[in-house]
């Protein structure tokens, strides 16, 4: 069983000290405002000067964090855009489906993967109400409440979002928490500096994102890491040690795409509220089912033989989604089970759960 002790965030209670609040505004407004205002005159041409503004900001913008954590009060029950997380510990486990297992596809090749270091993981997926908290009212959650009802509300989970918002929704959540940001995209840590993610193809800059060494920060799981969280020790279709899956246990298509001489059930045609069924073993919910979850991978055969951490092929067609989601069939809930998409691409049945190492 995974260890019990839980990660907490950023909380709503604002402790109203007059100098933490003056040091919140310069650090956290004046400054990084400053900076962005002298970089953008072209009378600053040289390149050192700019490379200190630009490292001025990001470090601005760390601070700011942590000020930020230090004179909001550490309530659990008034946390906004804070993350609730499981330990999970380090192991072995053996990755894809057996042979034999019902309906598998070709690309489910098993292998041994040993994972050096535990990590914490989100034990829902990343909601509505959290990512409002932390990003506004913007164009995804606009797009949510002007089209079909595909499951709206704070404790649904976020949809709509594509790889690349998520990278986004990582490093400003590090950055809130005063945690060192997991991802650099074009030099940068600090999302300001990247632009609008790309909203209809892929970008080589974006795509060539790296994670930072010793981050601590917020990022995606590599799908190993899914894989094994999703697992649980488990080694059957599904992480409740069976090959069999209903609407009791899952969000899917239980009416009309069942798994394995599975009972029919509910198809419900839209997102449930997150954690709405039994979480496996480690305390993870919706592992199976309610949105599609990125990971941190490009799509691509599993390399050969035994293998310890690994974070994916190289460039491929997409990046992995896994755990599938309320239009699925019960076939595309298995643990095994690999999806990708463009990682541009968004639905309304695409979400992401978060990792922090």
């Amino acid at each position: 069983m995974a260890d019990t002790k839980a990660l907490r965030g950023v909380c709503g209670t604002t402790r109203r000290h007059p100098v933490s609040l003056c040091l919140l505004a310069v650090y956290w407004v004046i400054l990084p405002y400053v900076s962005a205002m002298a970089l953008s005159y072209s009378f600053l041409a040289s390149a050192s000067l700019r490379r200190v503004l630009v490292e001025l900001r990001e470090r601005a913008a760390l601070v700011s964090g942590r000020l930020y954590y230090f004179v909001c009060e550490n309530d659990a029950d008034k946390r906004r855009n804070g993350m609730t997380m499981v330990w999970i510990p380090a192991g072995t486990f053996v990755q894809g489906s057996p042979a034999d297992e019902p309906n598998r596809w070709d690309d489910e090749t098993q292998r041994q993967v040993t994972l050096s270091g535990g990590f914490y993981m989100g034990i829902y997926q990343v909601t509505q109400g959290q990512y409002r908290s932390l990003m506004g009212r913007d164009g995804r959650l606009d797009a949510i409440y002007a089209g079909n009802d595909f499951g709206r509300g704070d404790d649904y989970p976020i949809y709509n979002i594509s790889w690349y918002d998520a990278l986004v929704f990582c490093n400003k959540l590090s950055m809130a928490e005063g945690l060192a940001p997991a991802y650099r995209v074009c030099g940068s840590v600090n999302p300001f500096d990247w632009g609008s993610a790309p909203p209809r193809h892929n970008d080589a800059i974006w795509d060539a994102v790296a994670t930072v060494p010793e981050s601590n920060g917020y990022r995606l799981p590599t799908e190993a890491q899914w894989e094994y969280a999703c697992r649980a020790g488990t080694s059957k279709a599904f992480n409740w040690d069976t090959d069999q899956i209903t609407s009791s246990q899952a969000n899917f298509d239980a009416a009309n795409k069942l798994y394995n001489d599975s009972p029919a059930g509910e198809y419900r045609a839209k997102a449930a509220p997150a954690g709405s069924f039994p979480s496996n073993a480690w305390g993870l919910y919706d592992m199976h089912g309610n949105v599609w979850e990125w990971c941190w991978d490009w799509y691509g055969a599993y390399a050969d033989g035994p293998q310890a951490d690994p974070a994916g092929s190289v460039p491929g067609p997409g990046r992995v989604l896994r755990g599938g989601s309320w239009i699925s069939s019960g076939q595309g809930l298995r643990s095994a089970r690999r999806g990708y998409f463009f990682p541009w691409g968004e639905s309304c049945y695409t979400g992401f759960r978060l990792l922090r190492p």
